[in-house]
């Protein structure tokens, strides 16, 4: 992002990969005078879920959208299905890699000018950018002033209560349960968590249980992938009311219906994101999401 304040802004979020260590050595190599802003996202369990439900094509679950993707959402919802060791394992390593920017200095050897936090934009957006614009020695002009409000300009849809977004809340809860700091990351309703880089790091530690625990989250995204027709790639279930289902995916279906009675009161069609896993290996880096429907 670039802006006007005696020079250019880099702005960088993790993953600190080498090819971004290396386009930040190209851009202050060129313009010495930048300043370099980091972007993080703290709740490492709904930065991951939030990653993980793009790939699907249910309204409902729209990171941001307009009053009418919200009154879509409410008349079709729309519930999460990712194994639990699943979403722990990759919000212990989302945690990891936030941890690079939480109290950074200095990233990929530029000092950090400012750190602008995802949580702090969301509970006070005007404040936020105020702090940021203090900190690069930029003034808005009038016209900005006058201009659309941060609040309307960023309209969350998703609810920031996670029990009503995963279609299995209580096995994420027991999956989670060794681990206090990301449980409160999956139970916190507001957007200030503290870091949990320690559970992170003793997590990771031993070369043996790190192993075992590649193992089981390999078997558990090939199941889900099966679940997906041999997919890799997410996608969504629709479950319309009275259709033919078998198997697994009637298991899901029916979870799905009794949790929409259970939110809403009333039966209708409902839909489950199916976070198989990635494209690419399950416990690689950086991997995409990608998705597809499918009716159950």
């Amino acid at each position: 992002a670039a802006c006007r304040a005696g020079g250019e802004v880099a702005v960088v979020a993790a993953p600190l990969g080498e090819h971004v260590t290396s386009a930040l050595d190209l851009a202050f190599t060129a313009r010495p005078d930048a300043r370099l802003v980091t972007w993080t996202r703290l709740n490492s369990v709904k930065h991951t879920l939030s990653q993980a439900k793009a790939g699907c094509s249910c309204v409902a679950l729209t990171n941001h959208g307009t009053d009418e993707d919200r009154e879509a959402g409410r008349n079709r919802p729309c519930f999460v299905h990712i194994p639990a060791e699943l979403l722990l394992h990759k919000a212990a390593r989302q945690t990891a890699k936030a941890a690079q920017f939480v109290s950074a200095d200095v990233v990929g050897g530029v000092p950090v000018a400012h750190r602008l936090f995802y949580e702090e934009v969301r509970l006070d957006p005007a404040a936020a950018m105020k702090g940021l614009l203090r900190a690069l020695n930029a003034t808005p002009t009038r016209r900005q002033l006058a201009g659309p409000s941060i609040p309307t300009a960023i309209q969350k849809l998703t609810s920031d209560d996670l029990s009503s977004v995963l279609l299995d809340f209580a096995a994420a809860d027991e999956a989670f349960g060794a681990w206090p700091c990301l449980r409160k990351h999956l139970h916190h309703r507001s957007d200030r968590v503290e870091t949990c880089e320690a559970e992170a790091a003793r997590m990771e530690a031993g070369a043996a249980d790190a192993g075992r625990r590649r193992e089981r989250v390999n078997e558990l995204t090939l199941a889900a992938q099966t679940l997906a027709g041999n997919s890799s790639q997410p996608y969504t279930l629709a479950c319309e009311p009275n259709s033919t289902r078998h198997g697994a995916r009637h298991v899901l279906c029916a979870a799905a219906e009794h949790k929409r009675m259970a939110l809403l009161g009333s039966a209708g069609p409902v839909d489950v994101c199916l976070t198989a896993g990635w494209h690419s290996s399950p416990v690689s880096h950086g991997a995409d999401w990608i998705g597809g429907r499918v009716t159950g």
